[in-house]
């Protein structure tokens, strides 16, 4: 039998923080060496030592806005269904722009204490069940989601560093065609030539379509021709690698997801292990089948190459992209704060035991600067406080009073095909010098205006004592 240090009565962390700080929570355990004669009785006492406690875990959460963000997470997925959409699932998540959670919640939640003594299979079921929306799972740190035009602050930022002039003008037609297919603005008539500013606050799809096609034909495009895990990593998503997509945050949890990035090493990883098995695309996909089936067929014969369709819809935060709520969350932190991309902290400080002083301050680790210009950052800061006041969350943030707390943000909605589109909204406030982001994923639920916006609107609320709250954090 393996040795695991621990004794039958000793209460281990199992998931979450308990169980990434579990050495340091644990403590150490007395020991007792005694001596025995032939007949097994104890004759004396050899050594001993006694036990130790663990050091106490602070953590950065405040309770209120956690109470807070639970409830505004939970109203948005109500208000969902009662819409007609289906959604079961959801996350919102705020931090400090130094990379401090704040609030992480998770929908549909559960209460932990069903683990003490023992959990009946039902409970199980209930737990990791899919149709009730998995609560087992931590959505905000594990679900992965396209992030919608919440992603456009990348694109841009990899459009600017690629050449394209930051105040320049871009034009924003009702549709483009590209590689044969078209690619519409979400239904919006042509809106002619605008900034980088304007595209962000309405949100022109078409704009950054075009962008994503552009540098899709001047980024190496020989590259895309040979299918190979060495291939070389696209311009735009070199930039979105940068700001933490596609990879851990590194967060103080012991289990996050990664999202994706689709580079042309993981569409060839992708089609190398579902051409012929996995999916196994070359058996069940059909030239002339159903849509899903023509899909197959086509990815059977070059799922590894970087398509011109792919880098269009990747652009707007689509097609292969996904990313965590707290990927997101962090990205927007970097943006907000300058630049400084932070791996995220929960845990604030241990506090000894033995002394009740500071064992260990724990601080957000930084992981890189982000290669953008400070002109740059600020440029789409200075958008998204439009966005708010005149664009797309306009309406969802009537009568908010700006004028107190200046909130900034982006709206995200990313279509999905057989469902409803995934609702996103990214924010930070105050818009001239930023101290916390929040953001709110909800997949099946619509658009980002209509469903995480008024959500994160209430977060604010709580946060700040606005419109009739208390204040969490005066």
């Amino acid at each position: 039998l393996p040795v695991t240090g621990f004794s039958g009565v000793d209460l281990v962390g199992q998931a979450g923080l308990e169980a990434e700080y579990d050495s340091q929570l644990r403590g150490k355990a007395g020991t007792q060496v005694v001596s025995v004669n032939a007949a097994g009785d104890v004759t004396g006492t050899v050594s001993q030592s006694a036990p130790a406690n663990g050091d106490t875990l602070v953590t950065s959460l405040n309770a209120q806005v956690q109470a807070v963000a639970q409830k505004a997470l939970d109203g948005a997925i109500a208000r969902s269904r009662a819409s007609g959409n289906n959604a079961n699932q959801g996350a919102a998540v705020v931090m400090t722009t130094t990379g401090r959670v704040v609030a992480m919640a998770s929908y549909p939640d559960y209460d932990p204490s069903v683990w003490t003594g023992g959990i009946t299979q039902k409970q199980f079921n209930q737990l990791f069940g899919k149709s009730g929306g998995q609560p087992i799972i931590n959505w905000a740190a594990q679900g992965q989601y396209a992030p919608g035009s919440t992603f456009k602050v990348t694109s841009t930022a990899a459009a600017v560093a690629d050449g394209y002039p930051l105040h320049g003008l871009y034009n924003c037609p009702g549709s483009v065609s590209i590689a044969g297919h078209t690619f519409g603005n979400d239904g919006e008539p042509s809106l002619g030539d605008m900034s980088f500013s304007e595209a962000l606050i309405q949100s022109c799809d078409t704009v950054y379509y075009d962008l994503g096609y552009d540098m899709y034909l001047k980024d190496d495009p020989k590259a895309n021709n040979h299918p190979s895990p060495n291939a070389p990593v696209q311009k735009m998503q070199a930039m979105e690698l940068a700001w933490g997509f596609g990879q851990d945050t590194g967060v103080d949890l012991p289990a996050e997801s990664t999202g994706t990035i689709p580079t042309r090493q993981w569409l060839y990883y992708l089609w190398k292990d579902n051409a012929h098995t996995g999916q196994n695309w070359c058996k069940y996909g059909k030239q002339n089948g159903s849509y899903v089936q023509q899909i197959e067929w086509q990815d059977c014969q070059s799922g590894w190459q970087w398509e011109p369709g792919q880098a269009a819809i990747a652009a707007i935060g689509q097609g292969y992209v996904t990313a965590t709520p707290l990927q997101l969350t962090n990205a927007y932190v970097a943006l907000a704060n300058g630049g400084t991309l932070y791996s995220p902290r929960i845990g604030e400080a241990l506090i000894s035991s033995a002394t009740g002083q500071v064992a260990k301050q724990i601080n957000p680790p930084v992981i890189r600067h982000l290669p953008v210009s400070s002109e740059t950052l600020s440029y789409m800061r200075t958008a998204l406080a439009g966005v708010v006041t005149q664009g797309t969350a306009a309406g969802a943030f009537s009568g908010f009073p700006l004028n107190k707390v200046c909130v900034a943000g982006k709206t995200g909605t990313a279509q999905l095909f057989g469902k409803n589109a995934t609702s996103v909204f990214a924010s930070f406030a105050p818009c001239d010098h930023p101290k916390y982001v929040v953001v709110v994923m909800l997949p099946d639920s619509g658009y980002g205006a209509d469903a995480a916006a008024p959500a994160v609107r209430q977060i604010w609320d709580g946060i700040y004592g606005l419109e009739g709250h208390k204040a969490a954090l005066p």
